[in-house]
């Protein structure tokens, strides 16, 4: 398969999904973090589950592993947290949308069967997006933590709005 479409497909699933089901792209960030972290100590774990119950896997099962441990929060994340974007701030969440589907492609990468893995390293926006990967991340990270933040303090507000009335 065309590596170009694979990335065009892990970048554009993830913003398709928090764009459509109207998801915050901070809380798909911050689950896509989860999900990373459950990849990187679970995932031994989880095939040596799987082993139990086969004599052996490839690396197609530990690949398929690996990522549905990373997607899995985020996917939960937009099917539980869906709709939390109202009106105008769904154009507003676009961006974050984007740049977390950029996340998603370089958290997915490294655990994808070496054919496809290789095939996408070896792209000129690989390439592009690796040469500015640190910049990448601090502006997700930053976005989603004001659009949690700032979530967090009109709660906030509204509470004690009406608290005051009472």
């Amino acid at each position: 398969m065309n590596p170009l479409i694979v990335i065009g497909v892990i970048v554009g699933a993830p913003v398709a999904l928090i764009v459509l089901s109207r998801t915050k792209a901070a809380l798909v960030f911050m689950a896509l973090c989860v999900g990373s972290v459950l990849s990187t100590f679970v995932g031994d774990s989880a095939l040596d589950m799987i082993q139990l119950f086969t004599r052996s896997y490839g690396a197609t099962v530990s690949s398929s592993v690996q990522i549905g441990l990373l997607v899995a929060p985020a996917l939960l994340t937009i099917l539980f947290l869906g709709k939390t974007i109202r009106g105008s701030k769904a154009l507003l969440n676009i961006f974050p949308a984007f740049l977390t589907g950029v996340m998603t492609l370089y958290l997915v990468t490294p655990n994808l069967p070496k054919s496809v893995r290789l095939a996408i390293l070896a792209t000129d926006i690989w390439r592009d997006l690796s040469q500015y990967q640190a910049i990448i991340v601090s502006t997700v990270v930053l976005l989603s933590l004001s659009q949690l933040w700032a979530s967090g303090a009109a709660g906030r507000s509204r509470h004690l709005k009406k608290s005051k009335s009472h």
